[in-house]
């Protein structure tokens, strides 16, 4: 039993088990006891190697006369191992019974020669060591098992073939019942050249590898770099961290002095290093105890006075000089991180390289900067070497392999090989002084530029073409109007505020500024101009002729938005014209010849296909310029099969282009219709009553019918049948003590909230009509008339009474005759035959059309659209379907049409 428990100790201390949490399951009412199936399970669920009869022989030690386990007193006699136990402990008496096993001198011969060859052939293939033991060490002890031991070294694939010697191995760093302790291991393998390994039981025979010389790969050299353990001098710790307070113009003893109430120049060791991680001053262990060792009094106080007189360069000077930054005085080299050593050979070839690097970035204006912080989110002042060398190679200057290596060499300065130190790399390269110095001058044929740049920069690679200079702008202004209205025409366009960007430039909001200075803020405002433009500026709003008076200027161009002083006068606004015209001339006699021919075949065509094509241009002008560019007017043209040939175009686009747009609103305007005279009406009317049809006038574009009192309250009728209107609840809502009458101007509000096409003659009639007395109206009169088209009045006295309530859906407003009524059924019956047999939805082809969903579209598209359906009409059915579906003047109630077509079209029944 005894050996049982030890084994048990033994597994549960190298595993770090808890065996309390396993046995709380099966325990719910925490008495303190399992049965015996379930105290055998906990033990099998600890992985304990234990077998049948160690099973039963612990159950049976612990069995009480009830036949339950007392698993307490099991984990009582568990957990002492995890307690400071006496020498009599059974861990200890079971390790004391452990012989070590003796390695002989051939032995420690063969592990020693088998870990120098592990040390060299982890140095070539950059393998490290420890990560693999980690994956086994999940509670990170420091300790694995020696099979796991013995599992990585044969993974990583660099231990010897012999398995006995893999084995000797992980005996020698064997930490009795914790297991194989890897980390002894690790620091061994990186110290192998030391005296004595960490384990002691092996001193070491060999010489130490040389250290490479310089030359050599550059990450390589990091991993024959070799630790040297020395004694810290706090003198040295001192000058670097005056350097680095040299360096960030750091006051520290201020931060002292916050704790030095009764300024001893003492403060307590806690409070000292407060102070020391409120300055900033970061150091190591070993260099904190130091200057602690340093300047520790007896009572245990450390003396920052003397510390901060030290480390802070003339602090008389920052007394007197608050400002005072003594970079001059203290080297801050000390301060920086760590840099690797150059020879006099790679230092010139590093000052070559960043002379080569200046040159370039001069000439072609290059920020570097902000393309290395596009990487550094975090603005830590490095990167890594992949983009390091990436943004080089996109800015065109990636060096050559030399070069690169120095370079990493210099700005890898902390201690890896993966981060590099762009801001010193810029301010070593990048110098302010030498951004406007003029460069050479270089060919203007951008191969031979290139050529020239290679020439003079051989161990630079570039590869992209360089860009050598802009556009250069001639514009030729005809006068100052001329070239405000440009101006004005860009500003109103991009919205851009002047006045902002020149008063930049006048501080003292004086008025005025130099000439330099307005090109600049017309260059920030992206608004460039040619010399000719700024000399006819200079010449209207000059002052001294080196001065401006941009207030003047500023208030011209912006009268294109408004004009000043509308506060304290009423005037009549007008804004400033964005017209404007360089160098163009007019027409010539054979170019205006060609514009004539081409508005008649344009008005020819869009009379003949019925088209409007001023929606199809706005579809284009998104902005309602009412212009659009070339390529899309002629693209709109396309579309209907009306083309140009080029010579056409080009006159088109010199009559009615500006700014590189075409005006489609006047084209479409002079292609327009000229007006009939009187005796074309005349002749319009005869044909009309032939039976003809003039598209030009159709029926709706004629004077109103004058209507009596009957034939409006009939309309208004047909209105409210057709739409089911409940007048009494829009009149009601202003009457609420039901009198039965309202004033005039509730009267006028609730009609039009019925939504009744009323005009204002006919409201003037129905309250001179239904006027009950002076400023009202009896509105119960009118709504007992509107009921009439839903019931009789007193029906429930006369219950025989059937009344009339039918309405015709066919001419409901009863503008047709009885024989336009037979051929507006014959012409509907068609055409829902047709939508029928076709399958049609009429609908969505006019809202397409209908951008504001008003419910009615011009009498031109009407036809076009149904046109463009297949569905086609002849002259006379087009006249009485404009007389039947007329609203307002040149306009189709396409909804009513689309609802009545459907009657006919067997659309208007759900199934």
């Amino acid at each position: 039993m005894a050996e049982i428990m030890n084994k048990i100790k033994l597994e549960a201390a190298q595993k770090r088990v808890r065996a309390k949490e396993f046995f709380m399951d099966f325990d719910t009412l925490r008495k303190g006891e399992v049965s015996e199936a379930q105290f055998k399970r906990a033990l099998s669920m600890m992985n304990f190697s234990l077998t049948q009869k160690d099973l039963d022989t612990i159950s049976s030690s612990y069995k009480q006369s009830s036949g339950l386990i007392n698993y307490r007193d099991f984990l009582k006699e568990l957990n002492s191992v995890f307690h400071d136990e006496i020498e009599s402990s059974p861990v200890k008496a079971a390790l004391k019974q452990t012989t070590p096993q003796v390695i002989s001198q051939d032995q420690q011969h063969q592990i020693y020669e088998a870990l120098q060859i592990f040390k060299n052939i982890m140095k070539i293939q950059r393998i490290l060591v420890k990560p693999a033991f980690q994956d086994f060490d999940r509670s990170n002890t420091g300790h694995v098992s020696s099979s796991q031991f013995i599992r990585v070294l044969t993974t990583l694939g660099v231990a010897p073939s012999n398995n006995e010697l893999k084995t000797l191995m992980a005996t020698l760093y064997t930490d009795g019942h914790l297991g194989v302790n890897y980390y002894k291991f690790c620091i061994d393998i990186e110290n192998l050249d030391m005296p004595g390994l960490i384990s002691g039981n092996l001193e070491s025979t060999s010489e130490a590898m040389p250290k490479p010389q310089l030359g050599q790969d550059l990450t390589a050299t990091r991993f024959f770099d070799t630790k040297t353990v020395k004694n810290i001098e706090p003198l040295d710790v001192e000058i670097k961290l005056r350097a680095e307070v040299a360096m960030k113009g750091i006051r520290a003893s201020e931060f002292f002095r916050d704790f030095d109430v009764l300024r001893k120049g003492a403060v307590k060791l806690g409070q000292f290093c407060t102070a020391l991680n409120m300055v900033g001053l970061r150091m190591t262990e070993g260099e904190l105890q130091a200057i602690i060792n340093k300047y520790k009094q007896a009572n245990g106080d450390i003396r920052y006075s003397e510390f901060c007189k030290f480390i802070e360069s003339a602090p008389e000077i920052l007394e007197k000089k608050p400002d005072f930054r003594p970079d001059a005085l203290v080297s801050t080299l000390p301060a920086r991180r760590r840099y690797l050593g150059f020879t006099d050979e790679e230092s010139q070839g590093l000052d070559k390289a960043l002379d080569d690097f200046r040159t370039v970035i001069r000439n072609r204006r290059v920020h570097l900067r902000p393309m290395f912080q596009n990487f550094d989110i975090t603005r830590s002042g490095h990167v890594s070497r992949t983009q390091f060398c990436r943004v080089l190679n996109q800015l065109s200057i990636y060096p050559s392999e030399d070069n690169l290596r120095l370079l990493l060499k210099r700005y890898l300065d902390k201690g890896n090989m993966e981060e590099v130190n762009y801001m010193d790399f810029c301010i070593d390269v990048d110098i302010p002084e030498s951004f406007f110095v003029p460069s050479v001058s270089v060919a203007q044929n951008p191969d031979a530029y290139l050529e020239v740049r290679k020439k003079d920069f051989k161990k630079l690679q570039y590869t992209t073409r360089p860009v050598i200079e802009g556009k250069i702008l001639t514009n030729q202004p005809e006068d100052l109007e001329d070239l405000l209205g440009r101006i004005r025409n860009i500003v109103k366009q991009q919205r851009i505020r002047l006045h902002e960007f020149i008063r930049d430039f006048d501080r003292l909001r004086s008025g005025f500024v130099t000439i330099s200075q307005i090109r600049s803020a017309f260059s920030m405002a992206k608004l460039p101009l040619s010399d000719a433009e700024y000399k006819l500026i200079c010449n209207h709003y000059s002052d001294d002729g080196q001065r401006l008076q941009y207030t003047k200027l500023i208030e011209d161009i912006d009268s294109v938005f408004t004009q000043k002083g509308l506060e304290k006068k009423n005037i009549e606004v007008i804004l400033g014209s964005t017209n404007f015209k360089y160098g163009t001339s007019g027409l010539s006699l054979d170019e205006d010849s060609l514009s004539n021919e081409i508005l008649a075949k344009f008005q020819r065509f869009s009379i003949n296909n019925l088209l409007d094509l001023k929606s199809h241009f706005q579809d284009w002008d998104r902005h309602n310029l009412q212009k659009i560019s070339g390529k899309q007017f002629r693209q709109v043209l396309a579309q209907f099969r009306f083309t140009f040939t080029d010579d056409e175009f080009s006159v088109v686009c010199k009559k009615y282009g500006e700014n590189g747009l075409v005006r489609y609103l006047d084209f479409i305007n002079d292609s327009k219709p000229r007006p009939a005279t009187e005796e074309m009406r005349e002749q319009v009317d005869l044909a009309r009553k032939n039976g003809s049809f003039n598209i030009f006038t159709p029926y709706c574009m004629n004077h109103s019918l004058n209507e009596d009192m009957e034939t409006l309250l009939k309309r208004i009728q047909q209105q409210v049948k057709m739409k089911r209107i409940r007048a009494q609840e829009f009149m009601t809502e202003h009457d609420p003590l039901r009198k039965g009458q309202i004033p005039k101007a509730k009267f006028r509000s609730a009609l039009d909230n019925m939504k009744i096409e009323l005009t204002g003659k006919d409201i003037d009639m129905l309250e001179s009509y239904f006027e009950a007395a002076k400023d009202l109206v009896n509105y119960a009169a009118f709504i007992e008339i509107c009921e009439q088209v839903f019931t009789s009045k007193n029906l429930e006295k006369d219950p025989l009474n059937q009344p009339n309530t039918d309405v015709s859906y066919l001419d409901p407003k009863d503008v047709l005759n009885d024989e336009e009524e037979k051929e507006l059924e014959i012409c509907l019956t068609r055409l829902g035959f047709f939508v029928f047999t076709k399958r049609l939805h009429i609908k969505p082809f006019f809202q397409d059309k209908d951008r504001v969903n008003a419910g009615w579209v011009v009498t031109t598209r009407f036809r076009s659209i149904l046109s463009f359906a297949g569905i086609t009409i002849s002259d006379r059915e087009f006249e009485i379907l404009s007389k039947r579906f007329s609203h307002r003047r040149n306009e189709i109630n396409y909804v009513d049409f689309c609802n009545l077509l459907a009657r006919y079209s067997k659309d208007d029944k759900p199934f």
